[in-house]
């Protein structure tokens, strides 16, 4: 996992587990902060007004830092709810494609975007491509899984394989926002 700044939110993460070590360290830090005093004892004033200084730009960071902390477990909640919910509702609208067939059609399209069911996960796959308004061109195809950008079909194929490792199908719910029963090549799911 990519870390990033612990004073912004990352809307990317998954996992509780990092809000949650965030939220430790700076209940750690709080807590060096309120005995500094008595941790660290000197008879210096200066070097006392310099450590409750110290202490308060970490009080303030580490109170930020909890904030956003629990913002980032607000929005992982969110989002699991989400999900589980989108599963409910797409689970018997599914229909069975294999690899091929859907590498088939996306070398046929351009700029297409496919809503795969694995794993009890949507994920987004599909291609794009750059377009030249005046001449109506599309240039610069490339293919993509999720963040995930392939220039060429072919390590986008063996990606594609390792999600669907066991019967090498995947489970389409949707083909640029429509039901992939609006395209001929897919037969209904009959679980």
């Amino acid at each position: 996992m990519k870390l990033t700044n612990p004073f912004g939110v990352n809307e990317t993460i998954h996992s509780y587990w990092y809000p949650l070590i965030k939220i430790v360290i700076c209940l750690f830090f709080l807590t060096i902060t309120f005995f500094i005093n008595r941790i660290i004892v000197t008879d210096s004033n200066l070097l006392r007004i310099i450590m409750t200084i110290i202490a308060f730009i970490i009080l303030i960071c580490s109170i930020l830092a909890i904030y956003v902390s629990i913002g980032e477990m607000i929005i992982i909640h969110d989002k699991n709810s989400n999900t589980k919910e989108q599963m409910q509702h797409c689970e018997y609208k599914t229909v069975d494609a294999s690899i091929d067939q859907v590498l088939d059609l996306l070398r046929n399209n351009d700029c297409m975007d496919i809503k795969v069911l694995i794993d009890s996960r949507i994920v987004h796959i599909g291609s794009a491509s750059d377009n030249n308004v005046k001449d109506n061109i599309f240039f610069n195809k490339a293919y993509y899984i999720y963040d995930n950008w392939y220039e060429t079909v072919e390590p986008f194929a063996k990606a594609l394989t390792r999600l669907s490792i066991f019967d090498n199908n995947l489970k389409i719910i949707e083909i640029d926002g429509l039901s992939p029963l609006k395209y001929s090549a897919f037969s209904v799911d009959k679980e």
